[in-house]
């Protein structure tokens, strides 16, 4: 365990925090419902943002009244969104954070909403995630509840030998869904939301518009070097 009192494990969240996914997300989303007649709204994408991707499907056939079912929409869309992961950027500030951890000693985990799969090809291309001590996907059988609930975070954080002083555990988000989880863990978390999203996540610990603006001396942590 490191020898920062105050921060003892950082999570991240990898959809929209680590990894610029969203944008496929609602590229093939809109190119699914489409020929059906129907639009892919923002309202509809905030109640998928952080469920596993069975339950995405599922609501936004149901929501839009599809013609077809949550399995084949499933498959539809894994097929489109496959060939588009290996291409996905880093978010800005991603990688100097997981490395500036990673040189503290905290140890790191990601906690996604992603399948195990999926977590496989957005990562192919960025050798920085072998800086992380464990990664939880939404379909590792130990995760019952997705996010909002605190499952998937409380899981991560004993994969990194933490058990209890949650408030110790720092979590990096970018959607409500999975703030309301981090702290109904009881951790620490910061929020870079869409700016759509921002009156949504006032309970956060910080609220960011990027992680490059992420002081961690506000965490007793040392200053980033620049």
């Amino acid at each position: 365990m490191s020898g920062h009192d105050g921060v003892v494990a950082v999570l991240w969240d990898l959809d929209g925090t680590l990894l610029d996914t969203e944008s496929v997300y609602t590229r093939v989303a809109e190119e699914m419902v489409k020929p059906f007649g129907a639009t892919f709204t923002w309202e509809l994408k905030q109640q998928v943002m952080g469920k596993s991707p069975a339950e995405a499907c599922r609501i936004v056939v149901n929501a839009l009244n599809l013609p077809i079912s949550p399995d084949e929409y499933f498959a539809s869309r894994s097929k489109k969104q496959n060939e588009m992961w290996p291409l996905c950027s880093a978010l800005p500030g991603a990688q100097r954070l997981v490395e500036y951890f990673h040189t503290l000693g905290i140890p790191q985990a990601v906690a996604t909403g992603s399948s195990a799969e999926e977590y496989r090809l957005k990562t192919l291309n960025h050798s920085w995630f072998q800086f992380m001590n464990a990664v939880v996907t939404s379909d590792n059988p130990n995760v019952k509840r997705t996010k909002p609930h605190p499952d998937i975070f409380l899981h991560a954080a004993s994969q990194l030998g933490v058990t209890s002083n949650f408030h110790k555990v720092l979590v990096f988000e970018d959607a409500p869904l999975g703030m309301q989880a981090a702290l109904a863990a009881g951790m620490k978390v910061v929020v870079v939301p869409d700016e759509r999203n921002r009156s949504r996540v006032n309970d956060a610990t910080f609220v960011l518009d990027s992680l490059l603006h992420f002081d961690p001396t506000s965490f007793g942590l040392p200053a980033l070097s620049h």
